[in-house]
């Protein structure tokens, strides 16, 4: 298959659909392939902030959850 410029953004789509069901690794490689075919465009700092995100978060269930406010002691 050639690479289709045009097609990217179902590389982003897919990329976003990898990382709903934790498939972490395929989400973070999609997200590059997104930000390595249109660098400087809003789709690929879309992709780059994801790699941010999902670069810091930690592997696993817990990973994939928000941060929960810390509980105040008074």
């Amino acid at each position: 298959v050639r690479f289709n410029p045009a097609r990217i953004i179902y590389v982003f789509h897919l990329a976003q659909a990898y990382e709903s069901v934790g498939a972490r690794e395929r989400a973070l490689a999609a997200y590059r392939d997104t930000t390595l075919s249109f660098p400087g465009t809003r789709l690929a700092s879309e992709a780059q902030a994801r790699i941010d995100t999902l670069s810091r978060r930690g592997s696993g269930f817990r990973g994939m959850l928000p941060e929960a406010p810390s509980a105040s002691r008074t």
